[in-house]
């Protein structure tokens, strides 16, 4: 017998906003409205969304903030985590190279 039914009832979805502005720099979301380059080295923790209604509403709410250039979306937190490792990761890796 699988435990994926344990599993599933101990599941939680945990989604972050990100933003790519025109220029392909990608940023996310924090508690308090400020957007935080991906790939910096440090900085506040992400906004974490985990019903659709929120991240909904926080769309809306953001769209008036930023230009039309600008794409804001959800991304589910464990991808938001890879992605920002390996942003980070590579941004270490071009400073050491200079």
């Amino acid at each position: 017998m699988s435990n994926f039914t344990d599993e599933s009832e101990n599941f939680e979805m945990a989604f972050v906003i990100n933003l790519a502005d025109g220029t392909g720099r990608e940023f996310y979301m924090t508690d308090s409205g400020a957007a935080v380059a991906l790939d910096a080295p440090q900085g506040d923790e992400p906004m974490i969304l985990r019903t659709d209604k929120l991240i909904e509403k926080n769309l809306i709410n953001l769209k008036k903030k930023f230009p039309a250039t600008c794409k804001l979306y959800a991304v589910e937190l464990r991808e938001f985590e890879h992605r920002r490792q390996n942003l980070r990761n590579s941004s270490n890796k071009s400073k050491a190279s200079e």
